[in-house]
């Protein structure tokens, strides 16, 4: 059985690529189109990866990373080095939390 996306088929294969960190199999656009999105945690806002930007600005969260290695895993990879998570490691904690929750929506499917 194959199954057909009809409708949002751009955004489902955005949020799939973006949660893994890779393209689809399927996709033959460019792959790098799935990875670099950031998320700014005081702001709430999101943006693609600019170095001069974001390379020393600690409150932007790799989405990708994230969503692959889970919210545990990145803060220990990333609080030890970072002030922001140091002086007070559960302030952004409910932000990460509601990042990650993409993960368990449950998409419906209807079978024609």
């Amino acid at each position: 059985m194959v199954n057909l996306l009809l409708d949002s088929q751009q955004r489902i294969t955005t949020v799939y690529g973006v949660t893994r960190g890779k393209a689809p199999a399927f996709f033959d656009g460019n792959p790098n189109a799935f990875t670099g999105l950031h998320f700014h945690l005081e702001h709430e806002t999101f943006e693609f990866y600019r170095h001069s930007r974001m390379a020393d600005a600690p409150l932007w969260i790799d989405v990708s990373k994230l969503m692959v290695n889970g919210q545990e895993k990145y803060l220990k990879t990333h609080s030890s080095d970072t002030p922001v998570f140091t002086s007070n490691p559960y302030r952004y904690f409910e932000r990460l939390n509601r990042l990650q929750s993409i993960l368990d929506v449950d998409l419906h499917v209807d079978q024609v």
